[in-house]
C-alpha cells in the first residue's frame, strides 16, 4: 500500500510537525485515481462528441431570412409509367403552391443507361386544359370531350382517342396520343407503359422546381 500512499495527491498535515509536513495514505491515492479516472472519462467523452457528426433527416428554413428559396426536385420512378404522375406542392398551413404543374417536367428515361428515351415534356399542356366542347355561344357542352382546338366545326365533340387523331389529321396537325393532356387516350397510353414496363426498357424521370 505504500505505493499507493504516494499517488496521493491531497495529503494530510500533522499538526504536530511543521505546517509543510505532509502524511500521505492508501485512501487518498485511491481518490486521485478515482479523479484521475472521471477526469480522463470526461476529457475523451467531449473531444469524441466535439468530433462526432449528428445526422438529422430534415429541413429547418428560417422564416426570419425573408425573400423565396428555391429548391429542385429531381426523381426517378423505376416502376410507374410517367402517363401516371403528377405532382402537387403544399405548405405547412395546407395552401397549395401555384406553379408546379408549370415548372414540372417528365421524361422517359432507359432503365440501364439512365438515357432519355423522349423529350422532356411539361406536366400539363396550358394550350390544352379545356376538356369540353364549346358550342357557338362559348358555353360548355355536357357529354361533349373536346377535341383540343382541332374541331371539324364549332361544338363538334371527339369521344375516344381516334375521334381527336383524326379531328387532328383533317388540320394536318401533328397528334401525340403520349400527350397527358389528352384524356380520350388514357387508355391507349396505359397500355403503352405497362407493355414498357413489362420489358423494363424505361423508367420516369421527374423534374420541378418549388418556390417557397
Amino acid at each position: 500500500m505504500r505505493w499507493l500512499g504516494q499517488l496521493d495527491v491531497f495529503p494530510k498535515f500533522d499538526t504536530k510537525f511543521e505546517q509543510d509536513a505532509r502524511q500521505r495514505t492508501a485512501v487518498g491515492g485511491i481518490f486521485s485515481l478515482i479523479s484521475l479516472l472521471i477526469i480522463a472519462v470526461l476529457v475523451i467523452g467531449e473531444v469524441r462528441y466535439f468530433f462526432s457528426t449528428v445526422e438529422q433527416h430534415e429541413m429547418y428554413v428560417d422564416p426570419d431570412l425573408g425573400g423565396t428559396m428555391e429548391i429542385t426536385v429531381n426523381i426517378t420512378f423505376p416502376r410507374v409509367p410517367c402517363d401516371l404522375i403528377t405532382a402537387d406542392a403544399i405548405d405547412a398551413f395546407g395552401t397549395f403552391a401555384e406553379g408546379v404543374e408549370r415548372d414540372t417536367v417528365k421524361s422517359r428515361v432507359a432503365a440501364s443507361t439512365l438515357e432519355k428515351i423522349s423529350e422532356a415534356r411539361p406536366l400539363v399542356d396550358e394550350k390544352k386544359k379545356i376538356t369540353k366542347a364549346l358550342d357557338p355561344s362559348g358555353a360548355e357542352k355536357e357529354n361533349c370531350p373536346s377535341c383540343y382546338g382541332a374541331e371539324p366545326e364549332p361544338g363538334a365533340c371527339c369521344h375516344t382517342c381516334e375521334d381527336v387523331r383524326r379531328a387532328y389529321s383533317l388540320r394536318r396537325w401533328v397528334f401525340n396520343e403520349d400527350d397527358i393532356s389528352v384524356e380520350q387516350c388514357a387508355e391507349e397510353r396505359l397500355r403503352k407503359a405497362a407493355t414498357l414496363s413489362s420489358q423494363g426498357g424505361a423508367i420516369c424521370l421527374l423534374i420541378t422546381k418549388l418556390h417557397g
